[in-house]
């Protein structure tokens, strides 16, 4: 007689660094998954679900329509901001590249900083960093969690130079903690 196999338990965690406020992740995650549409979860859908009370999500948006305008406003400028790139054309007529004019780091509650004044500043510079190379080793994570659930060819196989600057970053970071 066979076995039947068993599907591994599914629990729901907060990604490290994420912050919730005060948020069962167990509740919220079941929540998304409740409202899900052919694998796919809306935002709209996510919101509508969290104006109950009850939700488990409630108490992470807010509600006051005063404060939330002025908060989605800051979103957009902070969009902008990132969005807003810097071309340097030479005179060589190579091909110019785009390139960041501001950066943050990701805890900061202060204003983004033009490049040219962050290199300035170590103690900014490292947080940069720190966060740039936690951001790549996410991005090696969920490739390789892609790689796992869609049993594709190796995707981090193609992303060598982006491991080799997570090295590169952990070392500097670790050489920064001694």
């Amino acid at each position: 007689m066979t076995k039947k196999k068993t599907a591994p338990a599914k629990v729901y965690e907060w990604a490290v660094g994420t912050w919730t406020p005060r948020l069962d992740p167990e509740a919220v995650g079941r929540e998304i998954e409740d409202i899900e549409v052919d694998g796919q979860a809306e935002p709209d859908a996510i919101v509508d679900r969290a104006r109950d009370e009850f939700s488990a999500m409630h108490g992470y948006f807010t509600w006051d329509d005063t404060e939330c305008g002025t908060l989605y406003r800051r979103r957009q400028a902070r969009r902008l901001l990132q969005a807003i790139r810097v071309v340097y054309k030479t005179a060589d007529g190579a091909t110019p590249k785009q390139q960041r004019i501001y950066v943050k780091p990701l805890a900061d509650p202060g204003g983004y900083s033009t490049i040219e004044r962050a290199v300035k500043d170590t103690e900014y510079w490292k947080r940069i960093i720190r966060d740039t190379v936690a951001h790549l080793r996410g991005t090696m994570e969920r490739l390789d969690d892609l790689e796992a659930r869609a049993g594709t060819p190796s995707l981090t196989r193609i992303m060598g130079p982006v491991s080799d600057a997570i090295i590169a970053g952990n070392e500097l970071i670790e050489k920064d903690r001694k």
